[in-house]
């Protein structure tokens, strides 16, 4: 089968916002050449490299740096923690689709990698974060132990609250790295339960230890607000809904206020 990667993508092909893929692929042999491509012709597990004329196995590449002229970390990190989640997503898929054949060979991906499963749980796509994080772990990554707590959270979200349990127990220390994080999903797992005091005091641990926490501060304010419309509290909640509207317009934060109320 033959694959044709060219790193630039026509605008006219895709409706979602759109990046240049990969400009050039930096591949590093097991033999120590070192060739930087424009594009990758890849037939039947061979890559071809124009300089020298020649077909060489896929199997003999050791490394793979992509090089972006339209993406970086810092721009994920931005959409990210503006809560453009959806907007973060569909820039992600488009620069790593075409990727595919080589997204498991070590590399310079991890950090999108990351930045395309974080994003993929806030917008539901909780297949394909799974698929991302099952990535991660293949890589070897440093974010391999992040990966398995938003396949945590997933769960929860698809009302697994047993499986997530055993999924997060199973985690060694989560809350020496990912400390609000593991609060949050303390909270969840207490909801889960119907064990509103725990839940509540979770997510307080969030909001007052971790109020500058882009990502779960504003997810601890959310859950609060759900557990007291839960246990009758409407009035706190309905505040609480305001309170992410003001904060947070034109986020899912603000849009998912709309359940509190």
């Amino acid at each position: 089968m033959k694959h044709r990667i060219k790193f630039l993508i026509a605008a006219a092909l895709l409706s979602a916002p759109l990046v240049r893929a990969a400009d050039t692929a930096t591949l590093r042999f097991q033999n120590g050449t070192v060739r930087t491509l424009g594009d990758l012709t890849v037939q039947d597990g061979t890559i071809f490299l124009p300089k020298d004329q020649i077909r060489v196995a896929v199997s003999t590449i050791r490394k793979i740096d992509f090089s972006f002229d339209t993406l970086s970390v810092e721009q994920c990190e931005a959409l990210f923690n503006a809560g453009e989640f959806e907007k973060l997503a569909a820039m992600l898929n488009t620069a790593l689709t075409p990727l595919k054949p080589f997204e498991a060979f070590p590399g310079n991906l991890d950090p999108f990698l990351r930045w395309q499963m974080r994003a993929q749980f806030w917008t539901g796509q909780y297949d394909e974060l799974r698929q991302r994080a099952e990535l991660l772990r293949t890589r070897k990554s440093s974010f391999a132990a992040e990966a398995a707590l938003y396949e945590v959270l997933a769960l929860i979200e698809e009302d697994k609250s047993a499986e997530a349990a055993t999924a997060f127990a199973a985690v060694n220390n989560p809350e020496a790295d990912f400390p609000a994080m593991t609060e949050l999903i303390r909270g969840r797992l207490a909801m889960a339960e119907k064990k509103y005091p725990a839940a509540l005091q979770h997510f307080s641990n969030v909001i007052v230890f971790h109020s500058r926490d882009a990502e779960w501060m504003p997810a601890a304010t959310f859950y609060e607000g759900k557990v007291y419309r839960k246990t009758g509290y409407l009035v706190a909640a309905l505040n609480i809904a305001e309170e992410l509207e003001l904060a947070y317009p034109d986020t899912v934060w603000s849009r998912r206020a709309a359940e509190l109320k």
